[in-house]
């Protein structure tokens, strides 16, 4: 009854920061919903270069858009400087009473932003380690990693709370252990299992105008960045395409062309006129497209939070191959909606599809997939997890 209040009586103006207005359509939008029928005044600041195309889906909302300049691949002080000045002004201006950051770069401008700014509480979202933690053990990506871990600490140390997407994340930067009362688990951004029920849509007519009727469908959906474990899932399925003659591999994302992991043009095209490999490019009809797919493939080596595509299949009820990597590893019990397989192994990727195509069982495993989805990772559990923190903080 205490917190209710408190909650009642607070001035209750949240500020959420993503690197893409893409983003927040599809990872925050719902949660600036479930806060403001919460009683929050909700506001989004996000990148002027590309909050056109979704300005108006925002504010229909209720939600009030901010912007400020974002290059994610500048190396220019100034710039970075200018953002964090305009993140430390916004923060005056607008009083917020809590700011609520979203991956590496915004978090490392609210982190500075923030400093000396004692009424302002500042959550930062770790929603995954990225590319420099991988294995690459190169010189410059140890450089990378250890600067990487010196920007986390300066998390910890002027962030009010920390919240990791797994544990394995919270367990591998530096000092956390002197930082308990300030992070904490949440598992992913939540899933809106209502939305991703195949239950809803006319299967048969998906896969006519996919083109894949008849077939046993298998689906691969990331950026196209060699980390996610694109090639693994291709070659693999390759192998096993004249044992299942009936298979199709559909591939759904863009090229990164900011990112020097991006799958090549020449890649894709070499693949292109393949009888049983499409790729279909970015699509916004991933619900349908889930719901066309009999198992889901996602080889990924990535340092993912708890990836987004993954929990969608789970709620839509499909098998899942991934991983035994952080983040991944959280979305399959091997053996029961699914397999956990090493990195970067063509063969445990192609043992795994062999396995689960020889199953009688796919519906059950699709059925307990959907299961972890509704008792684990549905939006409006991960929602009040998120509701929780912030009232704790508050109440500090």
């Amino acid at each position: 009854m205490l917190i209710h209040n408190f909650a009642q009586a607070m001035s209750k103006k949240i500020l959420l920061i993503e690197h893409t207005a893409a983003e927040f359509v599809i990872s925050r939008l719902q949660l600036g919903l479930f806060l403001m029928e919460k009683g929050y005044e909700v506001y989004a600041l996000l990148p002027e270069n590309d909050v056109t195309n979704y300005y108006n889906e925002i504010t229909e909302k209720g939600i009030h858009v901010l912007t400020y300049p974002y290059d994610r691949n500048t190396g220019n002080p100034l710039s970075n400087l200018n953002s964090i000045l305009l993140f430390r002004r916004l923060f005056k201006t607008h009083k917020f009473d809590l700011v609520h950051s979203f991956k590496f770069q915004p978090n490392f401008y609210a982190t500075l932003g923030k400093l000396f700014l004692r009424k302002t509480k500042l959550v930062l979202h770790i929603t995954g380690l990225g590319v420099a933690f991988t294995d690459k053990n190169t010189l410059k990506m140890r450089f990378f990693r250890f600067v990487s871990r010196c920007f986390f600490l300066l998390n910890f140390v002027i962030a009010d709370r920390i919240i990791f997407q797994n544990p394995d994340d919270e367990n591998d930067l530096w000092l956390t252990r002197f930082f308990r009362k300030k992070h904490s688990v949440i598992e992913g951004s939540g899933v809106d299992i209502q939305r991703f029920d195949k239950r809803n849509f006319d299967i048969e007519k998906i896969k006519r105008e996919l083109g894949v009727e008849d077939k046993i469908v298998l689906t691969f959906i990331s950026r196209l960045v060699w980390q996610k474990g694109i090639r693994e899932a291709i070659e693999a399925s390759e192998r096993i395409f004249r044992n299942f003659p009936s298979l199709h591999l559909l591939i759904v994302g863009k090229i990164d062309y900011s990112n020097p992991e991006s799958v090549s043009e020449e890649f894709i095209q070499k693949y292109g006129p393949h009888p049983q490999i499409s790729f279909l490019g970015l699509r916004s009809d991933i619900p349908e497209i889930l719901a066309a797919t009999d198992v889901y493939v996602y080889p990924s080596y990535y340092r993912e939070g708890v990836p987004r595509t993954v929990l969608e299949t789970l709620a839509t009820g499909i098998p899942v191959i991934t991983t035994d990597m952080p983040g991944c590893r959280l979305t399959v019990e091997d053996g029961k909606n699914g397999y956990l397989i090493a990195p970067k192994s063509v063969d445990e990727t192609e043992n795994a599809l062999r396995k689960i195509l020889d199953r009688k069982d796919l519906k059950e495993m699709g059925m307990y997939s959907r299961k972890l989805a509704e008792e684990r990772f549905q939006s409006q559990i991960i929602y009040q997890e998120i509701y929780e923190k912030y009232l704790e903080i508050m109440l500090d």
